[in-house]
């Protein structure tokens, strides 16, 4: 599917290459393209936003990315970004989240317990769904990376709405989240999918019985 929709390819020898880890400019590609319809997105390549993504070919993904608020660098704008190092799979999944409308600030993604915060997201979205065993500190390699940004954009979208509430005698406005009815598959790909139960074909039956051939 991923391969279908223009977000991940082979290599040029025709291979996958399933457990090589991920990198950070990598990930930040398949995100890209996935929010841009399975295309690349049109973006400055020449602009520099953080200090060692300069000439990198991924140099437009991760601008298109940072603009997003998808990542953020080391140190913001400006400093590093470490292109090139392997993205954790906890990494991995802040990015999707982002992609699908959490807001870093908003939703802890951020600060000390960032890492918790994301855990609990992620597995409120299904995104590590059909992995398995998975240690989310550690690189993630290529099959995985397909399973988590398919379940990513298959996963409801998310939208911000402000709510008044008191807060110590005062009125403040407090941002709360809310599922829509979109995903990025049917939002950016035009894409519905349908889940149906076969209940026989021209041989068998649901309960495994032989049907009747028809002449």
């Amino acid at each position: 599917t991923m391969t279908q929709l223009g977000i991940i390819n082979g290599y040029d020898d025709g291979t996958f290459a399933p457990k090589r880890i991920v990198t950070r400019a990598e990930m930040c590609k398949m995100i890209a393209t996935a929010l841009n319809g399975g295309t690349a997105p049109i973006f400055d390549a020449n602009t520099v936003v953080f200090s060692d993504t300069k000439g990198h070919w991924a140099n437009a993904y991760i601008n298109f990315c940072f603009t997003k608020g998808i990542i953020s660098g080391d140190s913001g704008r400006g400093g590093a970004f470490r292109p090139d190092a392997t993205v954790t799979a906890l990494e991995a999944a802040k990015m999707m989240l982002v992609a699908l409308g959490y807001n870093s600030t908003v939703a802890g993604f951020t600060g000390a317990n960032w890492a918790n915060n994301v855990a609990m997201a992620a597995n409120e979205k299904n995104l590590f769904d059909g992995i398995g065993a998975l240690d989310i500190m550690a690189g993630l390699s290529r099959d995985n990376a397909a399973q988590l940004i398919y379940n990513g954009i298959n996963a409801t979208m998310v939208e911000y709405e402000n709510t008044l509430a008191m807060d110590n005698g005062q009125l403040v406005t407090v941002p709360k989240i809310k599922d829509l009815s979109s995903t990025i598959l049917t939002a950016k790909f035009k894409v519905n999918k349908i889940v149906g139960v076969l209940m026989s074909n021209s041989t068998f039956g649901l309960n495994n019985t032989k049907t009747a051939q028809k002449g």
